[in-house]
């Protein structure tokens, strides 16, 4: 524990090293910063002078999260973060041996189960440990855990440094002729939780519904003076396009609920209390979710946040963090997040960005010109930019469909990525396409969703196999096939509901069947097999070949007899091959005969498929 004159020392520096955090360019912004510098005012009168150390491991050090027994105290709900100990009498207990505070920072939310969790503040952090042992061994405690640590994922640029066009990004991703098909709805909202957000910049003004400060419990979202984090994040999302003024956005009329999670007093590039916000706006109608902040640290809580939005349908963004390794951050690493890696103008991962099999997709985050308190406009970069890129592409994609569901809406995000090579498998299935994800929720109009097997329909015939595509979707179809796990044969693509297998054989047929829509393919379906119901005649052997031999002539005999047909085919002293016409007869006869060697080999049919011919039977004549 470290003096009351260090503690002191910081609060007068606070301000000066929050700024050296905000604005590390390549390095974690935890990276060159002791535990005793990362401090949280604590957000009641009682504690307003005492400051709370950030741990090392991404814990806000003197802060729990306690989950309360669904059988315990029945009727405790909460409707103001002020929590009545009176009503919870084995906290007040429990303070004889520890000095805290406990506010119930989810008393808005709709699930019971994150109403009664509650979050506890110590007045000294090193009895952290006492206490949780003391509540998890409280009969009324479901579970305890230490409250994580998230921290913004921007890597800015100097501000105002722009050595790209102005919005490439929107190019990259082809916006404008998705914007063909939506200019995004304002019906459909998307929430950016984050530190603060100017809802009074020139380019954010009206493009935003009613939001909440869940960090300072008042509903002002706009930042004080370091919190710059958010804004930039909102204008990625959905600045007013079209008006004459600054930037585009993805958006484009979607609008914005703005989040703030950074109480005025915290320290900017950290967000407090991110999984309230994610509460807030879920309870209160957002369809889409940005969060571009995390931590390496996994938290129930915060995953039952996480389970609650999506409950609720909202489609839930985040950024994957910018440590440039594959260590899963959270919110990202949840279950029903969509990861965002950050691209370059190359399709280029960033020096920084995070990767690895929890990511999701890529989308443009570097160099990314935005809206910024000053009420201007700057170029920052980081999985920061990258997220809301996907989050207000959502918004586009909820603007054609509202109907469609969280797996919808992020099969038509993911399933229509251009392919990227660098970090091959490890930024999800590519860089974003706008146009080909809004077109994937228009429907027909759009990407093909994948067939299935019990699409591929057929008919055999004597002859013949008819392939058919049924139910039929998209503007062409192709099939392919191979017999009994050979060569793939493919047919042409067609605007016809089926094709034909001519000359069939017996065997396994394996089909595959693909779609086009928009001039975009789907991936080719699983495999149907068909087993064709012909007698299949197998390849003769040379002892089925017989023969008598007379004085000018010799009798070929196919025996035993197999199929509809035989043919044989012979040639003499290694000269040229003869054949003889198929025939239902069993024999064959080589007249004008030679003395010498002849060479012969027969091949049998069975429903017109024929077999391969036998290996050769040698014959000397005139011995």
């Amino acid at each position: 524990m470290k003096t009351n004159f260090f503690r002191t020392a910081l609060s007068i520096s606070m301000i000066a090293i929050a700024s050296i955090t905000f604005y590390s360019c390549e390095q974690d912004a935890l990276e060159g910063i002791s535990s005793e510098v990362l401090q949280e005012k604590s957000f009641d009168e009682k504690h307003n002078e005492n400051f709370v150390e950030l741990s090392e491991d991404e814990y806000i050090e003197g802060q729990l999260y306690v989950k309360l027994k669904d059988d315990y105290n029945k009727n405790f709900k909460s409707s103001s973060p002020k929590v009545d100990l009176n009503k919870l009498p084995f906290l007040n207990d429990l303070k004889r041996n520890s000095s805290f505070n406990v506010k119930s920072t989810f008393y808005f939310a709709k699930s019971s189960k994150l109403n009664r969790t509650l979050r506890v503040y110590l007045d000294n952090p090193e009895q952290t440990d006492a206490l949780i042992a003391e509540l998890e061994s409280s009969k009324e405690v479901e579970y305890v855990e230490r409250v994580p640590l998230a921290r913004t994922s921007l890597t800015p640029n100097d501000l105002g440094a722009n050595t790209v066009s102005e919005q490439w990004g929107l190019h990259k991703i082809q916006a404008q002729e998705a914007w063909e098909i939506t200019q995004g709805s304002p019906n459909v909202v998307v929430a950016v939780v984050d530190d603060a957000i100017m809802t009074t910049h020139p380019d954010l003004a009206g493009q935003t519904v009613a939001g909440r400060d869940v960090s300072d419990d008042d509903n002002d979202t706009n930042p004080s003076t370091n919190l710059q984090h958010g804004t930039h994040v909102a204008g990625i999302v959905g600045a007013a396009t079209n008006n004459g003024t600054g930037i585009a956005s993805i958006g484009y009329n979607v609008k914005i609920m703005p989040i703030k999670a950074t109480p005025d007093s915290g320290i900017p590039g950290y967000v407090y209390n991110g999984y309230e916000g994610i509460t807030w706006a879920a309870d209160n109608g957002a369809d889409v979710i940005n969060m571009s902040w995390g931590g390496s640290t996994y938290s129930q809580t915060n995953a039952n946040v996480i389970s609650a939005a999506a409950a609720q349908g909202v489609v839930l963004v985040a950024s994957a963090g910018n440590s440039n390794s594959s260590v899963t951050k959270y919110p990202a690493g949840y279950p029903n997040v969509i990861s965002v890696a950050n691209t370059d103008i190359n399709d280029n991962k960033s020096s920084t960005s995070s990767y690895g099999p929890t990511v999701d997709v890529s989308a443009p985050g570097t160099s990314i010109r935005s809206t910024v308190i000053s009420g201007d406009y700057a170029n920052w970069s980081g999985t920061s930019m990258a997220a809301p890129m996907v989050a207000g592409l959502c918004g586009l994609v909820l603007s054609v469909d509202p109907t469609l569901s969280i797996a919808e809406v992020e099969n038509c995000i993911k399933s229509t990525t251009d392919p990227i090579s660098s970090y091959a498998g490890s930024l999800g299935t590519g860089r974003i396409n706008a146009l080909k994800a809004v077109q994937c929720a228009a429907g027909n109009n759009g990407t093909c969703t994948t067939p299935s097997p019990s699409e591929i329909t057929y008919t055999e015939h004597s002859s013949i196999i008819y392939l058919y595509a049924y139910p039929y979707q998209g503007d062409a179809h192709q099939f392919r096939y191979r017999l009994d796990g050979g060569s793939w044969q493919y047919f042409n693509e067609t605007t016809s509901h089926y094709n034909t297998v001519s000359n069939k054989q017996c065997g396994i047929y394996e089909i595959q069947l693909r779609q086009k829509c928009n001039g975009t393919w789907s991936s080719w379906s699983s495999v149907k097999t068909i087993v064709t119901t012909v007698s299949c005649c197998t390849t003769p052997s040379p002892t089925e070949i017989t023969y008598t031999e007379h004085s000018s002539l010799v009798y070929l005999y196919a025996y035993p007899y197999q199929g509809d047909a035989h043919q044989f085919r012979y040639r003499f002293n290694n000269g040229g091959w003869k054949y003889f016409s198929p025939t239902s007869s069993h024999y064959n006869t080589i007249s004008n005969k030679q003395c010498g060697t002849y060479k012969v080999q027969l091949r049998q049919k069975c429903s017109n498929a024929w077999t391969g011919w036998s290996t050769v039977k040698s014959i000397v004549t005139c011995q």
